[in-house]
This record gives C-alpha cells, sequence and structure tokens, in this order.
C-alpha cells in the first residue's frame, strides 16, 4: 500500500539493472514509510559538506521571544527534483517491477545537506530575524504580536465565489461613490435596492452590502420626491365627531364653473348639517367677496337654524380671510378645514355637491339660463328624500314630522301633546346618533384595511399643511455615511434653462475688455467647485452680490 500511494506522483518505472531494496519503516502516526538501502550508492557519492545546524544554536536565537509559530513540510524532500542524469541511480526492485525516483528520496547521503540548502536559500532574508529551520521544521518567532506580520501588500484583495469580487474596505466615501455609480447617475436610472444590488455586485463585494443598498436607495433623495409610493396610505381613517341633534356642525364649499343665469349668478353655495344631512342650495356669483358669502350664511342658516358649534370648510380664500375668522370668532363658532388636496376630510359636502349637479342636469337641461329658479325646489326634493345614513329624511330629523306634498294622502289633522313631541323628538336624535356612530365606525374598520398607522415621535419634522396619507417620511441621505459630502442639489430650471442657486460671492476682478467677472461658491458644492461668472449671469442671485457689495 506503501509503495503504491508513492508510485502515483513520486515514481516512474526503471530499466537499469543494477537496483537497490526497498524496506519500511513505521511513522509516529503509525503510517509506514518506504525506505531504500542506497549503501552502495552513497559509498561512492562525494559528500556534499554544507553544513547542518546545531540544536543548541538555533535555540540561542530565541532568546527573547514569547510568540512562536511552527510549520512543517508534508513530505518535504519530494519537494525537490532529481536531475536528470542522476534519476537511474535511484533504482530499486520490487514485486511489482523495476522503478526511479523523479523527486529525492530519503536515504541518500546528500539529502539532508541538499535540502537545507534550499531551505536556507529561500528563508535567507528571513534567517537570524524571526526564522529558524531546521531541515523540513520551521519556527516563526516574535517579541508580540504587533511583529507577526512577515510582509504587507499594497494589493486589493479579492474575493472569488464563481466570479472575481474586489473586496470594498471600510471608507465609507469609496463605498458611497460605487453606490452612487449605480444608482445616481443617469445611466444607473435610480432603480429600486433589488436591481442596484444586482449591479453591484456583480463586480465588488463588503460586508452587509445588501444592507447599505437598502438603506442609500431609500434615502435617495431623487427617488423619494420622484417616485410614487406603493405601500398603503399612511394614518388610519379619523373620522369627525359626530354631533348630537341637528345643525351644531355645519359644512359648507362651493359649486363654480356653472353658466350665468339671468340673474347674474354662476356658483352655488352649498351648506349641509352633518346631523340630519339637510342641505341648503343658495345660488352666488364666483366673485362674491368674503363679506357678501358672510351675509347669505347669515339669512339663509343663522336665521333659521342658529349658529353653529363648528364649521367645516376648505381652504378656500373666503374662508381663510381675516374677516371670516373674526366673524365666526364673535359668533363663537369653531372653524374646521380641511388639508391640500385631500378633499376626504370632508366628503359628506363633495357628494352632495355631486347630487346637486345631477339634480341641475335633470331640471335644467332645456332652461340652462335659469337654473337658480330651480334651486328651492331641488333643496326640498332633496331634504324630503330618505338619507341611506340616517334612514330617515333630513326634514323629519329637524322638525320631527313630515312636509306636505301633492303626493300625500289627505288625513284628518290630529294635535300630538308638547310633552310627547319633545320625547319622540329626542328618542328619534338619539337613534339617529347612534346610527351615525355604527356607520362611522363601518366605515373606519373598511378603510383602515388599506392603510398603515403612522407614528410620529417627538422631534420628527412634520409638513402641517398637507394630509399624513399624501405624505411618507424622509430619510437624511447624509445619515447613510457619516462624514460623507451629501450629493450636490440639482439644478432649477429657469425658462427651461438649468440654474444654480448661489451660496455667496467671494471676490470680483475685471478682465481686459472691461467686464466684471465674480467667483461663485455654490449652494451645496464643495469649495472646489468656486467658479469665475459674468455679472451679467447674476440676474437671479442679487441678493448674494447686494451681501457682497
Amino acid at each position: 500500500l506503501t509503495f503504491t500511494r508513492s508510485a502515483n506522483f513520486s515514481l516512474t518505472s526503471s530499466r537499469t539493472l543494477l537496483t537497490a531494496l526497498p524496506s519500511t519503516s513505521p511513522k509516529p502516526d503509525g503510517s509506514l514509510r518506504m525506505c531504500i538501502d542506497y549503501r552502495a550508492l552513497n559509498k561512492h557519492t562525494i559528500k556534499n559538506k554544507y553544513p547542518i545546524p546545531r540544536i543548541d544554536d538555533l535555540l540561542d536565537q530565541l532568546r527573547g521571544a514569547t510568540v512562536f509559530s511552527k510549520l512543517d513540510l508534508r513530505s518535504g524532500y519530494w519537494q525537490i527534483r532529481m536531475a536528470d542524469n542522476s534519476i537511474h541511480k535511484t533504482a530499486f526492485r520490487t514485486r511489482y517491477g523495476s522503478y526511479e525516483y523523479l523527486v529525492m528520496p530519503f536515504g541518500l547521503t546528500n539529502a539532508p545537506a541538499t535540502f537545507q540548502a534550499e531551505m536556507n536559500h529561500i528563508l535567507r532574508p528571513l534567517l537570524d530575524e524571526c526564522v529558524v529551520v531546521y531541515l523540513d521544521d520551521i519556527l516563526i518567532y516574535s517579541r508580540d504580536m504587533k511583529k507577526r506580520h512577515l510582509l504587507q501588500w499594497d494589493n486589493a484583495i479579492a474575493y472569488r465565489k464563481g466570479s472575481m469580487k474586489i473586496w470594498v474596505p471600510n471608507y465609507p466615501p469609496l463605498r458611497q461613490l460605487l453606490l452612487e455609480e449605480y444608482h445616481d447617475v443617469f445611466y444607473a436610472g435610480h432603480f429600486g435596492s433589488n436591481k442596484t444590488l444586482t449591479g453591484i455586485a456583480k463586480h465588488y463585494y463588503w460586508p452587509h452590502l445588501a444592507e447599505d443598498v437598502q438603506n442609500f436607495v431609500t434615502s435617495c433623495d431623487i427617488c423619494q420626491r420622484m417616485k410614487s409610493s406603493k405601500q398603503k396610505k399612511a394614518g388610519l381613517l379619523q373620522p369627525l365627531p359626530v354631533p348630537e341633534q341637528p345643525w351644531q356642525v355645519v359644512s359648507l364649499d362651493f359649486i363654480t364653473g356653472l353658466p350665468p343665469t339671468t340673474s347674474g349668478h354662476d356658483a352655488i353655495l352649498v351648506v349641509i348639517d352633518k346631523f340630519s344631512k339637510m342641505g341648503h342650495f343658495i345660488p352666488t356669483h364666483t366673485t362674491a367677496r368674503t363679506e357678501e358669502t358672510a351675509q347669505l350664511f347669515v339669512r339663509y342658516i343663522i336665521s333659521q337654524h342658529g349658529i353653529p358649534t363648528t364649521l367645516i370648510s376648505d381652504r378656500d380664500p373666503k374662508f381663510t380671510s381675516k374677516f371670516w375668522n373674526e366673524l365666526m370668532s364673535l359668533l363663537g363658532t369653531k372653524l374646521a378645514m380641511s388639508f391640500a388636496y385631500h378633499p376626504q376630510t370632508d366628503g359628506q359636502i363633495e357628494r352632495l355637491n355631486q347630487i346637486v349637479e345631477q339634480l341641475l342636469r335633470a331640471a335644467c337641461k332645456d332652461e340652462i339660463s335659469k337654473w337658480d329658479l330651480h334651486l328651492p325646489v331641488l333643496e326640498f326634493a332633496y331634504n324630503n328624500a330618505t338619507h341611506a345614513a340616517t334612514g330617515q329624511t333630513p326634514f323629519f330629523l329637524c322638525y320631527v314630522r313630515h312636509p306636505l306634498t301633492p303626493q300625500k294622502p289627505t288625513a284628518s289633522a290630529t294635535v300630538q301633546p308638547a310633552h310627547d313631541f319633545i320625547t319622540t323628538m329626542h328618542q328619534l336624535w338619539d337613534r339617529t346618533h347612534k346610527r351615525l356612530l355604527d356607520i362611522q365606525q363601518q366605515q373606519k374598520h373598511q378603510a383602515d384595511r388599506h392603510r398603515n398607522d403612522h407614528t410620529i415621535t417627538v422631534g420628527d419634522q412634520i409638513h402641517n399643511a398637507f394630509h399624513v396619507q399624501l405624505l411618507k417620511p424622509y430619510r437624511d441621505p447624509n445619515t447613510i455615511f457619516i462624514g460623507c459630502q451629501p450629493p450636490p442639489p440639482p439644478p432649477v430650471l429657469v425658462q427651461n434653462e438649468p440654474e444654480y442657486e448661489v451660496k455667496s460671492v467671494l471676490a470680483h476682478r475685471r478682465r481686459r475688455n472691461g467686464t466684471v467677472e465674480l467667483l461663485i461658491r455654490w449652494k451645496g458644492y464643495d469649495p472646489s467647485e468656486d467658479s469665475w461668472v459674468h455679472e451679467s449671469d447674476m440676474g437671479n442671485a442679487r441678493r448674494p452680490l447686494h451681501d457682497y457689495l
């Protein structure tokens, strides 16, 4: 078995007639070492006088050393190839045939000296410095752990698994530069984290690469501004409080863009009670001032139903004016305004606007210029129709009776006792209030299935002019790689021409042709980007120029 293993890589067949006889010797690990009896060959060999080191001399070199590493060459002699003209001299005979050694075998008289000379030649720069060698045993020594490194190479360390990848060191500016190259530049496309990671992982690697790519992409300023969100809407539904009786909470809005009538009306002021759902359709005109709108509100609403406690509206200039706010403050009415681009805050009035427009189309298709004359009848029809939310007509919830109509059959008039009337009215309002609360909870449950509860913590910066569902958390790109220079801001298009914002004017100079140039520090750019521009190009940056002068 030992011969077979040796023959696989160190022997070749021999035709030499003079051969030696092999034998085996046990190793410390129990395996066998094949040895050839080369005593006859050694007797005729010129001896190599290269000195073999003394053990006591080697031990003296270790004085003061505290850290050691031991290396032992595997099949050390077989690392040296035999000279071609000496291969036949190593021939030996077995029952499998005659063979010759291609590498240096054990038992040759000059083998130790030859091997020691080769080892000393290879490790000569380190001998007596940090290495001692005795044949195939190598000992590396040092006084402390700081001097354990033999050599330092100024080369990139590459990680290879299937294809070569460059390992990027933990230097944040370098990693940020690579991420910008694979995501921010125009040919990278500002794709998502998956495509960006696939592109950069083809050639580069560093620990937590996927996490860094995810953080970088999600904090990209351009992506956050330009890309639409695929997530659920932020913010759970926050229903408005349900009033307990009619005309406590009122909503109002304008329907504009209508064809002018012969009376000069081209708009409708729509007012609805949040409890009974009763509505009033008041003709007006688009150019009506705030004072005129206030007069209409007093004439048609306050005079008939009293002063409401809460008034819900959008941010129309009439409702945000100083006059309107002072008037409602004097009346003791609280103003509740919807956010920009979020009409759902007062969805009930928006729905009523649609109903009014449908009623007008059906009633005035042949008399477009007289639509304002039909509003009182349409208002009566709406208030006398059963509302799906309350299960009652707005008329009945307000007055606890149904109005007389041509369709109503005549009946003997009966007078209800006052006490019973009051009891019936309050019972009706209580049932309606409970019904509205139940419907509101059902709507909230359905809406919240498609929304996320967004938590705002202390210290967060928020935009309080827009509804939360139109916003999403902003991630500052400067927090990904601390200490790195943030990307410069993009130019602003002014009349289809890109312009950059001036931070300050640093200096000026006059050219030979008389023109004046200014040294500009650009906002968001490194000082290395400072540049000279003509004074005539500073038309949109007069303030920095004035501060410099």
